[in-house]
């Protein structure tokens, strides 16, 4: 039942992390059962692809980006190893509140003890399709919707960036911008701009 939900298409497969112990039992099971049949020779085979899985592994986390990640578009894959240098370059210009995507949101919320809330309301896919389903904590949009001024991080979406940039110039708002690792920030908004007020989604 769980493949027919909106969650069963998602390809990183984060929900059956709970099935890795009772998998991890089954396969112990079947090895043992295996080494009673066939011989302890089997151990050596059983090694072997427990050595090819362990080099794939560390081998995949040395190439970074993107590293160890269950994340297969490109577009998904944030460099996050900047995250203290975006803290640090918002809090200076006291950038505490804004709109960004679902992959900097919470992250960014963690990392900095939730002293920057910027609630995920901009598309991150290439046909700038997004889904309200990314906005999932209330709490931040009401914080968001009372601040005073709000600022906007973008990632890896340079055809957003542009659509931003007209669109800013639409509503009559100056503003500047800067790129701090995978993180575009568009700050010092000359007026609120929030996200329904501009056309930055797909129709």
């Amino acid at each position: 039942r769980f493949v027919f939900t909106s969650f069963g298409v998602d390809p990183s497969g984060r929900y059956f992390v709970p099935l890795a112990v009772p998998l991890a039992l089954f396969a112990a099971e079947m090895i043992l059962s295996l080494v009673d049949d066939h011989g302890r020779w089997l151990w050596g085979l059983i090694g072997i692809i427990l050595l090819y899985n362990f080099w794939g592994t560390a081998q995949c986390a040395n190439l970074y980006p993107p590293g160890l990640t269950t994340q297969f578009n490109a577009i998904t894959q944030v460099d996050h190893r900047y995250m203290d240098d975006l803290i640090q370059f918002l809090s200076d210009h006291g950038e505490t509140r804004g709109y960004t995507n679902y992959w900097v949101t919470y992250p960014l919320a963690f990392h900095s003890q939730e002293d920057l809330i910027f609630v995920p309301r901009l598309p991150y896919h290439d046909d700038f399709r997004y889904t309200p389903r990314d906005d999932r904590y209330a709490p931040y949009d009401d914080i968001v919707e009372q601040a005073s001024r709000v600022a906007y991080i973008t990632t890896n979406h340079p055809a957003l960036n542009e659509r931003m940039r007209v669109e800013f110039a639409a509503a009559g708002a100056a503003w500047q911008e800067t790129q701090i690792g995978d993180y575009y920030v568009f700050y010092d908004l000359s007026q609120i701009v929030r996200p329904d007020e501009i056309e930055i989604y797909a129709p």
